[in-house]
């Protein structure tokens, strides 16, 4: 998995294909979903999932200075999940982010799946989302306020 992942990065750095959909009508980035992938074409194969809560703990770095990119925040959420098990109630497993190479990996990826209203909505709430690592690209949705 972290030589998907490191794929990504290199189909990253090459270019990639971003596609962002509304979900639902009205208010909010609930039901917002962003997905990036490397190359042109769909999403391949999916290789897991997991849901977490971007709480307070996941918005601060060891120093407890904010972090202020939401693809930070959601790499720090596995961090404190996998490295230092500061867990929320909402936070699920994921079976390959167990290590600081590829939340660092991850890190550099994710950021793709985010446009500027999922960006804003991570960086200044705690949304619950839904993260999807596919063999090509990474999906991201905010699932809950």
């Amino acid at each position: 998995m972290i030589a998907a992942l490191v794929l990504i990065v290199v189909g990253v750095l090459a270019g990639v294909v971003v596609a962002v959909q509304q979900g639902g009508a009205g208010a909010a980035p609930v039901g917002r979903r962003g997905i990036t992938t490397f190359g042109p074409g769909a999403k391949g194969a999916l290789e897991f999932a997991y849901r977490a809560r971007l709480s307070a703990a996941d918005h601060v770095d060891d120093d407890g200075d904010a972090l202020v990119d939401a693809a930070q925040i959601l790499a720090r959420d596995r961090a404190n999940y996998h490295l230092r098990f500061v867990r929320d109630d909402e936070d699920g497993y994921d079976p390959e982010l167990g290590t600081a190479e590829a939340v660092t990996v991850f890190r550099g990826v994710v950021g793709g799946a985010l446009d500027g209203e999922m960006r804003a909505a991570i960086v200044g709430g705690t949304p619950l989302v839904e993260v999807e690592v596919y063999d090509n690209g990474v999906g991201v949705e905010i699932i809950g306020p």
